[in-house]
């Protein structure tokens, strides 16, 4: 499933979003509606979600404390010991404990200051075939392929897509391995309800099935764009799988409960086919942020040397 976090607003265009994902044979495509697709993300964020280990107080923190409530004792004592009944002696000293009492507030002010900023934590024109060409859902999707990475290149800028000659060399290492191409672009008379087009702000995601046995994340056309790019990657499957390190695993284990019945039920067309490991997976979550130079090489999964668990831990302050 690939869904972007490529927001729009309220009074813009959906159909100003477009895509080129590369595959590695022909795929079968589908579309999950967003809000379904929210609800699914929820559900792996909730059922990978890391431990929490509250602090505990140390010797340091209990003197911070201290001082805090001995200053402000010693200033309401100040503020009252004027009143009849009090000792003499505290009146006659309300000076020395005004002193005292900003002075401990102050300590207390320094330490919170050193915690703050101390520390850093069909066939096409020119070379270009069409393999199918129909609507899914909210979008208009052509499938291609190509021999020739210049022809396809002038065929997506034909279409409106935003690529120049710069860009051909990514291409090309996808058209010399025979790769296919899905391009997806809501259509600009779509009349469909927003909520069919956006959830939270994000366009619905596409959905890809392909008989390609090894799991594979392309890349190297995201890093055309010339940003860095944050990626949150679930894999489920018979097992746990790594990428080379080239991502951070946050979560690793067999799921009890899994959220299949959010894609099944939703999920255009109904007979869309989804793989017999979603019944209940091995899932294996990826994050972390790529910069351009380290998306030339698309992310490869295989399967890790152990599958030990693995859940991140969050210390809370």
């Amino acid at each position: 499933m690939l869904q972007s976090e490529y927001r729009i607003g309220r009074n813009a265009s959906a159909s100003d979003i477009a895509w080129v994902v590369p595959v590695p044979d022909e795929p079968v495509v589908g579309l999950l509606p967003p809000r379904r697709a929210s609800t699914l993300f929820l559900e792996l964020t909730n059922a990978t979600y890391p431990y929490v280990v509250y602090p505990s107080f140390t010797g340091s923190d209990i003197l911070i404390i201290g001082l805090f409530l001995l200053g402000i004792g010693g200033l309401l004592v100040s503020l009252v010991s004027s009143v009849s009944g009090w000792p003499r002696w505290v009146r006659d000293r309300r000076r020395r404990i005004v002193l005292g009492s900003f002075a401990a507030l102050f300590l207390v002010f320094l330490k919170l200051m050193s915690l703050t900023f101390g520390s850093g934590v069909e066939s096409g024109p020119g070379g270009v075939e069409i393999l199918s060409h129909e609507q899914v859902g909210v979008y208009d999707v052509h499938v291609i392929t190509s021999t020739d990475a210049g022809a396809l290149l002038r065929w997506l800028r034909d279409g409106g897509f935003a690529y120049d000659e710069e860009n051909e060399g990514a291409f090309r290492d996808y058209v010399e391995k025979g790769w296919c191409f899905v391009t997806a672009r809501i259509g600009r008379d779509s009349d469909a309800p927003r909520d069919r087009l956006v959830g939270d702000g994000l366009v619905a995601p596409l959905v890809l099935s392909s008989s390609s046995r090894v799991p594979i994340y392309p890349l190297a056309l995201t890093a055309t764009a010339g940003r860095s790019t944050e990626l949150l990657l679930y894999v489920a499957g018979g097992t746990k799988v790594d990428c080379g390190n080239r991502l951070r695993t946050a979560f690793a284990n067999t799921v009890r409960w899994w959220p299949v019945s959010s894609v099944e039920d939703g999920i255009t067309p109904s007979d869309f086919p989804l793989p017999d490991a979603l019944e209940r997976p091995y899932l294996t979550k990826f994050t972390g942020t790529l910069e351009p130079t380290e998306m030339k090489d698309d992310l490869v999964f295989f399967p890790a040397p152990d599958n030990q668990p693995v859940r991140d831990t969050v210390y809370a302050e």
